[in-house]
Order: structure tokens, then C-alpha cells, then sequence
């Protein structure tokens, strides 16, 4: 019995342990279930993360993805603003082209040598002033002191022998044109526009012209040395010899170069009108020439008494030239004119005391000279 009894107690012991043993590998194996699903959880989440990423990397950064489309579109934008601007700027272009062409026929616009825009003149317009390329070079080489299209008259400074005056030529001259860019002379204080002559034009010159410099920088010049009481072809104070300039050096060089065999007497190596031709006189009377400095060739002349008589009167009247500040023009004190005053002198402007007078051809002063075109 007791036997009996132990046997089922310790059955009952065992069937209480075999149980235990049953919940706690339930739980054991519970919990690694539960574990071994937090981490495929994990492994999913991580590989679905990775297909996002990699799904928003290529929609972002691929070949149509975001960026490729931004730029893209950036790119098609850039070229439609290009060729709107191309669009607008052929019409510019077009409109601009045809006024300038409307110009042209209309007024005769046209470009100097240089590539610069100029205007043609006009015959109603005085151009007194301006600066003068006379050879197209683009070489500014004088300032017009007398415009033949308009005419003019007047007194330098109100002196009796500082008359002039030239009529108004109503057809006929030449055509010019003006630049569009301006020149500054006579020491910085003077600026103008620069005239040319219009290519192709033929006519009469329209302007008288002043040089812009001296011919004889370095010391003054005698007007004829030996000529001293053999002058016959004296001018009154009172005439008016405008025009005249040309024709006087015409006859004086001529003269001049005849030299001792003239009624003028030899030549001297300081007398004008060698000078002006570029010639230049030795000890023994041998005479050499340079050609760059024979301005009578080139169509240069000393002015007449009543041209220097305009171009003085231009210049106190347009430029602010007076008897004081004439130096500051770089302009001398006293220049020959090419008219004669009696036996011993000649005429000479005298911008110390802003008028005419003369002076004797034995005595030395400065040179500049004149032109038409």
C-alpha cells in the first residue's frame, strides 16, 4: 500500500514536473519566436528602406529624374529667352536699317575714311570755326576762318585796316561732310567738329582755312631780305584784298626763285617764301629742297591782309583770342601777310594789338599759312 502510494506521488511529482518543463519551453520557445520576428522585421524594414532610397535617389538623380528634368527645363527656358532676344534685337536691327537708309537718301549721311558716322553740310549752315581735314587723311590740318556758302564781312578788333569781306557763292562749290567726333586745338582751348571733303565731290572750295601751327617753329623769318626798297606792288590800307592770298605767293615765290637774276635780289636762307617751298640756302647760295616741307606744292599760301583780317576777327570774336591771352591760343605776336605796303614793308596781323599794320621785309617775324578746300 504504501508502495502503491509512493508510486503515485512520485507519478504525480513527475507529471507536475514534465509539465513545468512543457510551460517553460513554451515560453522559452515563445520568446525566440518573438525575437526571431522582431529581427526579419528589422531585415524587411531595412531592405524596403534601401528600395525607397534607391527608388528616390533614381527619381531624383537619374536620367528622368528630378534634377535632369529641372535642368532641362531650365535649358529650354534659357534658349526660348535667347531666341525671344534674338527675335527682338533682328527687329532693332531691321527698323534701325531702314532709317539709316531713309536717312541716306534723304540727307546724304555717309561714313569718313575713318569708319566714323558723319552729316553732309548744309549751304544754310555756317561752318566758320570748325576744323578742316583738307586731304581726307584724317589729319586734322587747319580751322576754317571763311565760309563762301554763307559770306561774310567785318573788322578784327575795330581797326580801320583790319577790314574784310567775301561774297556768298550760291552754287556750284563742292559738298563736305562733318564727323561726329570732335577735335581740340590751339593749346586744348578750341573744340570743334572736323569737316571733310564729301568723296567723289567736285566744285569750287567752299572754306578758307589757317594752319594749325607755324611754319617756322624755331627762329622768325625775313618776308624778302634783299627786297628791301624793290617793292612794287603795294595794297591801300583801305582795300579789300580777301581772295588775293594764293595769287600774291604765286608771284612771290616765282620771284624768290629767281634770286639775284630777279628784281627782288638773291635769296636769303631766312627769307619766307624759300621756306615755304621747303628750301633751304648755304653759305655759298646753293639751294637744296624738302619736299614734305614744300607747302606751296601741297596748295598752301601765305594769307592777304584782309584774309589775316578774318581770321583775326574770327578768332577774338568765336575762340576768346585777345591781346592778352593770344600766347595761350599758341598763336605769336605778329605773322607776314603776303600783301605789300609800300617799297620797304609789307603787311603783317598783329595780334599783340588785335589789328593790321606793317612792317619792314628786312626785319624778321613768324610764318604760318593758309588754304582753300
Amino acid at each position: 500500500m504504501k508502495q502503491e502510494n509512493k508510486r503515485i506521488a512520485n507519478s504525480g511529482k513527475s507529471l507536475a514536473t514534465v509539465r513545468e518543463r512543457e510551460r517553460e519551453r513554451e515560453l522559452y520557445f515563445s520568446k525566440i519566436g518573438s525575437h526571431g520576428i522582431t529581427l526579419v522585421a528589422l531585415v524587411i524594414t531595412i531592405i524596403v528602406l534601401m528600395i525607397l532610397a534607391g527608388v528616390s535617389l533614381s527619381f531624383v538623380l537619374g536620367d528622368n529624374g528630378i534634377l535632369k528634368k529641372a535642368q532641362e527645363s531650365a535649358d529650354a527656358y534659357k534658349n526660348a529667352s535667347q531666341s525671344e532676344q534674338q527675335t527682338l534685337q533682328n527687329i532693332e536691327n531691321y527698323l534701325y536699317g531702314e532709317k539709316n537708309n531713309t536717312e541716306e537718301n534723304t540727307t546724304g549721311n555717309n561714313t569718313t575714311g575713318g569708319g566714323e558716322t558723319a552729316t553732309d553740310t548744309t549751304n544754310s549752315t555756317s561752318y566758320v570755326g570748325y576744323y578742316a581735314d583738307i586731304d581726307g587723311d584724317g589729319t586734322v590740318d587747319g580751322i576754317i576762318y571763311a565760309d563762301l556758302a554763307i559770306g561774310g564781312s567785318g573788322t578784327w578788333n575795330n581797326d580801320s585796316w583790319s577790314k574784310y569781306e567775301y561774297a556768298k557763292v550760291n552754287e556750284g562749290l563742292k559738298s563736305y561732310t562733318v564727323s561726329s567726333t570732335d577735335y581740340t586745338g590751339f593749346n586744348s582751348r578750341w573744340t570743334k567738329p572736323v569737316i571733310n571733303v564729301k568723296k567723289g565731290s567736285t566744285g569750287t572750295n567752299r572754306f578758307y582755312v589757317m594752319a594749325l601751327e607755324d611754319i617756322n617753329p624755331g627762329p622768325d623769318c625775313y618776308w624778302y631780305c634783299n627786297a628791301y626798297e624793290k617793292l612794287d606792288n603795294p595794297v591801300e590800307t583801305s582795300a579789300n584784298d580777301f581772295g588775293q592770298g594764293r595769287t600774291n605767293t604765286e608771284k612771290m615765290v616765282a620771284e624768290w626763285n629767281k634770286g639775284a637774276s630777279g628784281k627782288y635780289g638773291a635769296q636769303h636762307k631766312d627769307d619766307l617764301w624759300g621756306i615755304i617751298q621747303g628750301k633751304t640756302v648755304d653759305d655759298k647760295g646753293n639751294i637744296t629742297t624738302d619736299e614734305t616741307k614744300n607747302y606751296v606744292s601741297k596748295g598752301w599760301y601765305v594769307p592777304s591782309k584782309a584774309e589775316w583780317a578774318a581770321f583775326g576777327d574770327m578768332a577774338y570774336t568765336k575762340m576768346g583770342v585777345t591781346t592778352s591771352n593770344y600766347t595761350d591760343y599758341g598763336l605769336q605776336g605778329f605773322y607776314w601777310a603776303s600783301a605789300q605796303f609800300n617799297a620797304y614793308s609789307t603787311y603783317r596781323a598783329f595780334f599783340l594789338g588785335g589789328d593790321i599794320s606793317n612792317y619792314c621785309v628786312t626785319y624778321s617775324s613768324s610764318a604760318r599759312i593758309g588754304a582753300t578746300f
